[in-house]
């Protein structure tokens, strides 16, 4: 009888809050169980009576509100708290007249407990709250919340899940690994229209990936009076580093098929072809002059245009978890027999780069005598294009797909 009349309060409360509410609505349908709580908002002898409202937070995920609305038990708030798994650690935000203020405690979610009585209630004293405590791990010592610049950690059932924000300008920063059981990354994509992508997890063969390919920065040519960029499909896709995202949907999709994965920022180097690295940066990167920098233009998605590169001038911005192509100078060791290239001058370098993409998985074709092949735009191995269809017997590509003609 008094759940009942508690959960009856809790429901007339939902239907009197301020209009000037800053909280999220709770929904109790994605949760395991709940628990019952009764409240009162204090500075030190004083009882908040009026334009309170109390929230109960996991990490970011708001599991419970209320407000004072028993006109018998003043300042007292009936909430129900949802939650996933016992000993799942919680914390306060309260609103005063519209005003939050964040309060760490050591408050754990029960199933179908009950947290204290409308004559002995849970006392949120204002005047000994504290703020969040982060331990080296990156979470609170007494609330369990953790903190990460430019990333949000949650916890359902005793899994984390990572979630990216690619409008976000906030510079990515985890320092020690999370195992993640879910990532989600939030960042509309253009079918057709390739995108320059870095996080600090790994993709591998056996995980699901919906929505496009990856490809890697393989090769990089001049070709008389222009410049082409070859990407080369991957099926596995090592962490912080930088790679190349062709979509055919408007998002990416990774289902780790029951895996988990490591996800930590790390400084890695990349690969130096010819003296060209493709770059990834966690943080905002903003252009102040022309320099040897290139990356895909915004808003540019012509069927009839190759893909490519355009050099980054003053006023250009990268934002994190994205990449650009940066030409560096001769690489340290050349491959093999391989010749180190001339250092290229400022003046020589291009306005725009080509860009091919080479996919993988299917094979080398025969196109012996196959019709098919005629009046197409060929390649060579190396992103080469070449003047008309080859006329000596090899490896190249045509349509994407590498072919023995």
């Amino acid at each position: 009888m008094k759940h009942a009349l508690l959960a009856l309060l809790f429901m007339w409360s939902a239907s009197l809050w301020a209009a000037d509410d800053p909280f999220p609505a709770v929904n109790p349908h994605g949760y395991y169980g709940s628990m019952i709580m009764t409240a009162k908002v204090m500075m030190n002898e004083e009882v908040y009576t009026q334009d309170v409202i109390v929230a109960v937070y996991a990490d970011d995920q708001i599991r419970g509100k209320g407000s004072p609305t028993d006109p018998n038990n003043p300042g007292a708030i009936y909430l129900d708290v949802y939650g996933n798994e016992d000993g799942e650690r919680m914390y306060f935000r309260v609103s005063i007249s519209g005003q939050v203020v964040e309060l760490c405690t050591d408050f754990v979610w029960r199933f179908n407990a009950t947290v204290g009585t409308p004559q002995s209630p849970y006392i949120i004293d204002l005047a000994n709250g504290h703020g969040h405590d982060y331990g080296t791990d990156g979470s609170c010592i007494l609330c369990g919340r953790r903190s990460y610049e430019g990333v949000t950690v949650t916890s359902s059932y005793g899994k984390n899940t990572v979630i990216f924000d690619d409008a976000s300008q906030q510079t990515v920063n985890i320092p020690l690994p999370i195992t993640a059981s879910y990532v989600e990354y939030d960042r509309q994509f253009e079918p057709g229209k390739p995108m320059s992508i870095f996080l600090p997890f790994s993709i591998t063969e056996e995980m699901e990936v919906g929505g496009g390919k990856f490809y890697s920065f393989s090769a990089i040519e001049r070709q008389e009076n222009k410049w082409v960029a070859t990407m080369t499909q991957i099926k596995n896709m090592e962490a912080n580093m930088p790679y190349i995202f062709l979509p055919n949907d408007d998002h990416l999709s990774i289902d780790f098929c029951g895996q988990t994965v490591m996800v930590q920022t790390e400084t890695k180097t990349p690969v130096n072809i010819d003296g060209w690295t493709l770059c990834g940066t966690y943080e905002k990167l903003v252009w102040y002059e022309t320099g040897t920098d290139y990356g895909f233009p915004a808003g540019e998605n012509d069927d009839d245009l190759p893909h490519r590169l355009v050099r980054l001038a003053s006023g250009d911005y990268i934002l994190p978890l994205h990449c650009y192509l940066s030409y560096v100078g001769t690489p340290t060791s050349p491959s093999g027999d391989k010749v180190a290239p001339r250092r290229i001058a400022l003046n020589e370098l291009p306005d725009i780069i080509e860009v091919v993409f080479v996919n993988q998985g299917v094979g080398i074709q025969e196109m012996y005598n196959d019709q098919s092949a005629k009046n197409k735009v060929w390649y060579s191995l190396s992103g080469r294009k070449l003047p008309a269809e080859p006329t000596q017997k090899g490896i190249y590509i045509l349509n994407g797909s590498k072919v023995l003609y």
